[in-house]
């Protein structure tokens, strides 16, 4: 007596959910261990909370901020009066020290950065745990959005491009310090290029408005773009 068609076609349905959920599910651990290896690393010289924490702020402010700075080529009024969302944040404040306007981070791992020790909460920045692909902001809420080394990190492309675009006023700006590498790894699912990148933002109302090749690291060409909203 054979298996019921029934229970075969729940189990092939079974099987094609667990087949897609399992890069995702790895993808996720493995992000949350480099960062959770790393905090561990910073302050192991460190035994008190305070003392932890304080590491971990001295990061944001004399590494992490002038990254931004100089990689995206800004100024610490850059977004004066103006509405900033760090897209893919990561946990070191990469917009704590830009002054006289509203700041904003999404990730995908908020929650699980503040159980590891970073004091999220002292940044002055606006956190939201969410994905890429559906941003928790409405239409035409901000002047700039930012993405630091995060673009290949998503799980998709179109339609993450899509909600940036989405969630920028008309004539707001796009900045990104993005990675081209030949092949996508389990962390960074998206082997970008150019002109796939390119084609993307000017189907979403993304006009290239610079972009600058900035170094070599790790395999991978890291540039600079720059990318205003018709």
């Amino acid at each position: 007596m054979g298996i019921p068609t029934e229970k075969i076609r729940i189990f092939n349905i079974f099987t094609k959910v667990i087949v897609r959920l399992i890069p995702k599910t790895y993808k996720k651990q493995a992000e949350l261990n480099y960062w959770s290896n790393l905090v561990k690393e910073l302050t192991q010289d460190y035994k008190s909370s305070a003392q932890k924490e304080k590491k971990l702020m001295d990061i944001c402010y004399e590494i992490t901020y002038p990254r931004y700075k100089k990689d995206l080529y800004l100024e610490q009024d850059s977004f004066k009066g103006k509405k900033a969302l760090d897209l893919g944040c990561g946990p070191h404040g990469g917009l704590i020290g830009f002054t006289d306007c509203d700041k904003f981070g999404v990730d995908h791992l908020i929650k699980e950065y503040k159980k590891i020790g970073y004091p999220l909460d002292k940044h002055g920045i606006k956190y939201y745990q969410a994905k890429s692909e559906k941003l928790p902001f409405p239409d035409s809420y901000f002047e700039v959005v930012v993405c630091v080394n995060a673009l290949d990190h998503v799980d998709s492309l179109e339609k993450t491009v899509k909600e940036i675009s989405r969630v920028l006023k008309k004539s707001g700006k796009f900045i990104g310090q993005i990675n081209f590498r030949d092949k996508a790894t389990a962390t960074e699912p998206i082997a970008l290029n150019h002109k796939t990148l390119i084609s993307m933002l000017l189907k979403n109302n993304l006009i290239l408005v610079k972009k600058i090749f900035q170094y070599h690291i790790n395999q991978e060409d890291r540039y600079y773009y720059e990318c205003k909203k018709i």
